[in-house]
């Protein structure tokens, strides 16, 4: 197989290559797209995540900014050390438990948070065989992660679309959870309501 003058791409190689990736470059920020045709639903108590930003620093940080269908904002994070939860109006939650506040993040009812990208992903090289899905039209590669069985925890397939040069996830695919979502990687900078720098505070 030829991938952009790539003559026969090693699935493993490059999956390592996300790895190390996630080592070199630890902050993302990604916007969440539902590819459902409703993809939330008002009468549900939940968060709505389509259109929500989410910031992630390696490892166990993360700030989740979303928007309600009357606009109003809300934010959960964590620090690694303790979670919060910011609605639109009443009490600002705050936990010593990190995870309290994951609940709404892609992947984690399926154990892929996303929060601690390595061990995801190591998680996800053990529970997936490994397949290439070819060229994104950005110019990314892809691969392709099909669950090997159903005693693993996880959607039934993720696509990754990454920089082939840095190993940066640019993109991802959930298939068969829930709602189907789609997080692509953004420069956008959405300002925190806690008034740091940025969401997740200095480097």
């Amino acid at each position: 197989l030829l991938y952009s003058g790539i003559p026969r791409l090693n699935a493993a190689q490059e999956f390592q290559k996300l790895l190390d990736g996630s080592v070199k470059f630890p902050d993302r920020t990604y916007r969440i797209q539902s590819l459902d045709s409703h993809p939330d639903n008002p009468d549900e108590h939940r968060l709505p995540l389509d259109g929500a930003i989410l910031h992630v620093r390696n490892p166990d940080k993360f700030v989740l900014i979303g928007t309600f269908p009357n606009g109003d904002k809300f934010q959960n994070g964590s620090d690694g050390e303790r979670g919060w939860s910011i609605p639109p109006r009443g009490r600002v939650q705050i936990s010593n438990d990190p995870m309290r506040f994951r609940g709404a993040l892609p992947g984690h009812h399926h154990g892929i948070p996303f929060v601690n990208l390595k061990m995801d992903l190591i998680q996800l090289r053990e529970a997936y065989s490994i397949d290439f899905a070819g060229n994104h039209p950005n110019g990314w590669l892809g691969i392709t992660l099909s669950k090997k069985s159903n005693e693993y925890r996880g959607p039934r397939n993720i696509s990754i679309w990454y920089d082939r040069d840095s190993g940066v996830i640019q993109q991802m695919d959930f298939h068969g959870i829930a709602r189907r979502l789609w997080l692509t990687r953004t420069r956008e900078r959405a300002r925190s309501t806690a008034g740091r720098r940025g969401p997740l505070g200095d480097s």
